[in-house]
């Protein structure tokens, strides 16, 4: 028994999957967003958007200005909802930014971003020329408390592992598991990528999938 530990904006979309592989889940929504208009009808010029997060995609109205995405589930958000992928980074947003500074020339971009968003690797792309505009498109709120269920699954002998798919919601988990009277440190994990890992050390083990895809996580779960 696996607990997914995401976003309620993602959260169907993924146990929708672990069904579908027949992996026994149960599924806690660490966070929900509130969605934030983006306004481009004053924009002078603009050559495209960054989006690091699905629910970003959203909030940003139909263009054919091309978007730059980082993850799987981005991109695929992006081509889903008629958007045109120019390029996407299969890691994180610092190895997008590296990237895209070596593929492409100055122009001017959007980041559509979320109100917790690292911003640090603009850095890489604005000393190339490529000018990175931070835009709010959503906020998030973080649940309050682990409910009854949540806390019973964790403590029930056939639980397996926990599977964080953010670096804040991992952190923000923890801070749950505390205020629960649980100890991460008796508890396996499974993170979406290295980063996000960083944000896991107290836990008894660690187990990084290859690629931020939701086909890694079940490679890793099948390994348990």
């Amino acid at each position: 028994m696996f607990l997914i530990v995401r976003t309620k904006d993602q959260i169907r979309k993924t146990s929708r999957y672990f069904t579908e592989s027949d992996i026994a889940h149960k599924t806690f929504a660490i966070s929900s967003t509130q969605l934030n208009r983006i306004d481009i009808s004053k924009e002078q010029q603009l050559d495209g958007f960054i989006v690091t997060s699905p629910n970003a995609v959203l909030a940003i109205p139909q263009t054919k200005l091309p978007f730059f995405c980082v993850g799987d589930a981005t991109e695929k958000e992006c081509i889903e909802t008629g958007r045109r992928v120019a390029f996407t980074g299969r890691s994180n947003a610092e190895n997008m930014a590296a990237d895209m500074a070596k593929r492409f020339p100055p122009m001017r971009l959007i980041h559509a971003a979320g109100d917790r968003a690292d911003t640090s690797w603009y850095q890489t792309l604005t000393a190339k020329g490529i000018e990175v505009v931070n835009k709010l498109a959503y906020q998030t709120v973080y649940s309050e408390k682990l409910d009854d269920e949540t806390i019973a699954l964790l403590k029930s002998e056939p639980f397996k592992a926990i599977v964080f798919f953010s670096s804040q919601g991992a952190e923000h988990f923890q801070k749950l598991m505390v205020q629960a009277g649980l100890q991460s440190q008796n508890f396996n994990v499974i993170t979406f990528s290295q980063q996000i890992a960083q944000h896991c050390q107290n836990f008894k083990n660690v187990l990084v999938c290859e690629e931020p895809s939701l086909k890694a996580v079940k490679n890793v779960i099948q390994t348990l």
